[in-house]
């Protein structure tokens, strides 16, 4: 390799690291917990003995190293380096020269589509890398004798080993010899038939789950709506167009300055229309969500609803379940509650829309409120929606709650499990202090939330979620998320009943010693719309809270007319206030 190309190698490798971790480095952070990589023989097995199972393997080996910082983009940078450099090697022999060398920068250009799409398994990069290896091997054999069946097994390696990407190398070997001997191409429809033979085969050993699946490029993404077909076809159609034209152009760019310099032009333009493509294609809403879960995973609250503040796009229902679960965590979801629009109660009661949003969600919302048999089911549950065979993050929240409930021989066998995985091997090891009772009960985080467990075994949500918080109370007053989400909820439903029955029960115990802002506005409207002055003494109420009300009362009764006008002046002065969201609420959720 000349210096000429290790510069340009260089340059494109610095690019993606910049690029990726300058925008996008959540999102690795994300998808890391989507599979996981063991050091087992089952799980080497399982994989080994199915198509495509060799670059699931080596991608959930490298994707197990993505929650470390800087490590998924640099691993990814490197991916579509070599890419690159694969491709612009195809190029150069297909072509017989290097001036192919900015195309050869297409196939990674476009893989940024896969590459920043939570659905798209990594595998798939993998995938592509070896059909590029395999095809960069055919092109330098330098006999048709040996060609013809060198093509042949390695339509059938690259299918065993990656999966589908299998027919784009039949493809692009198809087209290749096409463009130099017609005729002497059409025995290479052998290899592009067999891709379909082999899918059929492996499909009806029961090795794949179904034909279309496995003949096309779904094989690598998690959902069937993870992107447009158009989109998923482009990268697929790429490789052997790209090397198609280098064939046909073969010598003809030395014919004319004008017509080098307009090829160069035209690589260029598709390169970075490509480019602006697949970032363009990225929806910045979920990954404001991979950002925040990112923040979940390392308490880092603060920067949840900073994010929140900042990002217009992370205004989302979704985004203000985690905005939420911040405030309790920061032991303010009472007091601030309003400061952020919400969207009903469903922010703060976990979805039961099972996914791997709502799973993660509910399950770290659960922990929060101490509820640890509710957050263990949804951690069992997030582990099925795994794109591998396990999740885990899934893995270790079911080490903890285990630990929680002393069922130790359970939380030992997800250690045992966690101990296989190199990248969390160190943590697993150190939950193995947690298998007893004495240490359980020492420990701050998991001694708090066994306090807050029931004094009886019962089924969770069974009488609704606000007595499961009543028994997390009553079993552990000085968990205060309990008694948060409880208020949160009760005001977001406009619940008052609920919420004065509440506050006979708990108000001036260990529990409630002290009215958030939030309640003493629920206090001081149902004071004046029920006529009953009399529970200002028995609840008090500041009198900022008072004086403000009363002139929040005198701009609704005397403002504008009309209902849009009137909230929009309300708007201003009032939005962060339970009133403002009591009278307003059905308009802004649909916002």
């Amino acid at each position: 390799m000349n210096m000429k190309k290790s510069v340009f190698y260089a340059v494109v490798f610095v690019a993606l690291c910049a690029v990726l971790q300058g925008f996008f480095r959540f999102h690795f952070c994300y998808i890391e917990q989507l599979q996981i990589f063991l050091f087992d023989k089952d799980y080497l097995l399982n994989y080994l003995c199915v198509p495509a199972g060799t670059s699931r393997i080596v991608s959930d080996f490298l994707t197990q190293f993505y929650r470390f910082p800087f490590c998924g983009p640099v691993i990814t940078a490197g991916l579509l380096t070599l890419i690159t450099a694969l491709t612009a090697a195809i190029l150069k022999k297909v072509s017989g020269n290097d001036s192919f060398l900015v195309l050869s920068l297409l196939p990674a250009a476009l893989s940024l589509t896969e590459v920043l799409n939570m659905d798209y398994n990594p595998s798939g990069i993998v995938a592509e890398t070896l059909m590029l290896a395999a095809m960069l091997w055919l092109v330098r054999i330098s006999t048709e004798r040996k060609r013809f069946p060198a093509s042949i097994a390695a339509v059938i390696a690259i299918y065993w080993l990656g999966g589908s990407v299998a027919l784009i190398l039949a493809l692009s070997v198809l087209l290749w010899k096409m463009a130099e001997n017609f005729r002497e191409a059409v025995k290479y429809i052998a290899p592009l038939i067999l891709v379909p033979v082999l899918a059929w085969g492996s499909t009806a050993a029961g090795l794949t789950p179904d034909f279309e699946t496995t003949l096309l490029p779904d094989n690598y993404y998690c959902s069937d709506q993870a992107a447009m077909p158009g989109i998923r076809f482009l990268l697929w159609g790429c490789v052997p167009v790209v090397v198609l034209l280098g064939a046909i152009l073969r010598g003809k760019e030395r014919d004319s300055k004008v017509l080098k310099y307009s090829l160069l032009a035209l690589q260029v333009c598709a390169v970075a229309g490509a480019t602006v493509l697949a970032l363009s294609t990225h929806d910045k809403s979920l990954y404001c969500f991979e950002t925040a879960d990112t923040f979940v995973r390392n308490n880092e609250w603060d920067n949840i609803l900073t994010l929140y503040r900042e990002k217009p796009e992370a205004r989302t229902e979704v985004m203000i379940s985690l905005v939420d679960l911040a405030l309790a965590e920061k032991g303010v979801l009472a007091d601030d509650l309003f400061k952020f629009t919400q969207y009903g109660s469903g922010a703060v009661v976990p979805d039961h829309e099972l996914d791997n949003f709502t799973t993660s969600v509910g399950s770290e919302q659960y922990w929060s409120m101490g509820m640890a048999w509710l957050s263990r089911r949804m951690a069992f549950e997030q582990d099925m929606y795994a794109s591998g065979i396990h999740n885990p993050r899934a893995l270790q929240k079911l080490v903890k709650t285990n630990q929680i409930f002393g069922e130790y021989a359970v939380a030992e066998k997800y250690i045992s499990l966690l101990e296989k995985c190199p990248a969390y091997r160190h943590w697993a090891k150190s939950q193995r202090q947690f298998l007893d009772d004495a240490s359980v009960e020492a420990d701050d985080e998991l001694g708090n939330l066994r306090q807050c467990l029931p004094d009886t075994t019962f089924l969770g949500e069974m009488e609704g979620l606000d007595m499961d918080l009543r028994k997390v109370i009553n079993s552990n007053p000085q968990h205060t998320q309990g008694i948060q989400y409880l208020q949160a909820i009760f005001l977001l439903d406009r619940n008052m009943q609920s919420l004065i029955a509440m506050l006979d029960e708990y108000y001036g115990t260990d529990a409630m010693t002290s009215l958030p802002v939030p309640v003493q506005e629920a206090v001081v409207l149902i004071a004046d719309a029920n006529n009953t002055p009399e529970i200002l003494k028995k609840y008090p109420v500041e009198s900022s809270v008072k004086k403000r009300y009363r002139a929040f009362n005198h701009m609704f009764q005397n403002g504008p007319s009309s209902p849009e006008r009137l909230r929009e002046v309300l708007r201003d002065n009032y939005s962060d206030t339970f009133w403002f969201y009591a009278f307003f609420m059905s308009e802004d959720e649909n916002e």
